[in-house]
């Protein structure tokens, strides 16, 4: 967390190699996301607890093993649909609405770049127009990979795409040295099950307190944060 790092400890060009950012309401300001995110949550919350409770009910050690793999199998596919339906809505909102880069997000991709650092970008957001929102915003020469969740069909929280990425770069083998920078808890999510590190900024879809929840590695409150933590 950002608040309770050791001065001590390194920054992150020397902890890390690759470095695999999300787009929308990470590197772009979306804030109208957030309101997005808040519609769907509060429906999504009940379904999950009610998942909890009908698969919670077990009795031996073994039934509840097989419980726990079963709730989270079905959690990873709820979540997946959420985020289909916001992604929906993401896309429709968009052709009224052209984002922005974050501020000190050119600052953070052009000083990984000048440290050679390998850049890829994932993101859950049609890869055409993700495509093109780089181009105009002129970032598209410092990404070596763009791989998009609708691509290949995985959608975060699943792991697929990190791992599309992580070989695109010839960099699975080296997990521990590679990080996610993303604004959401199911990006999070997604790190853990890829065996990498999450950097969460709360500048986007959501809120300090529900990132903090999610127990990224890293837990930034702006892109200027990271920034300086670099």
């Amino acid at each position: 967390m950002e608040a309770t790092m050791s001065m001590a400890e390194k920054g992150l060009l020397d902890q890390f190699d690759v470095f695999i950012f999300d787009w929308d309401g990470t590197l772009t300001q979306m804030h109208f996301l957030r309101k997005l995110n808040q519609m769907l949550n509060p429906s999504w919350r009940y379904k999950k607890r009610k998942t909890r409770l009908r698969l919670e009910a077990g009795g031996t050690e073994v039934h509840q093993i097989v419980h726990t793999k079963r709730r989270y199998e079905v959690e990873m596919r709820a979540m997946e649909f959420k985020n289909r339906l916001l992604i929906g809505m993401i896309e429709l909102s968009l052709k009224f609405v052209k984002p922005h880069l974050q501020e000190y997000a050119k600052e953070v991709i052009s000083t990984l770049y000048k440290r050679n650092k390998k850049i890829a970008l994932l993101t859950d957001a049609n890869p055409y127009r993700a495509l093109r929102e780089l181009s105009e915003e002129r970032i598209s020469n410092y990404f070596d990979v763009v791989v998009s969740g609708q691509e290949i069909n995985a959608l975060k929280p699943n792991p697929a795409g990190i791992d599309t990425v992580l070989y695109a770069l010839n960099s699975h083998k080296n997990k521990d040295r590679a990080v996610y920078v993303c604004d959401m808890v199911d990006d999070v999510l997604a790190a853990k099950n890829a065996g990498v590190r999450a950097c969460a900024v709360a500048n986007g879809v959501e809120s300090y307190e529900r990132l903090s929840k999610a127990r990224p590695w890293r837990l930034f409150s702006s892109m200027e944060s990271l920034h300086d933590a670099l």
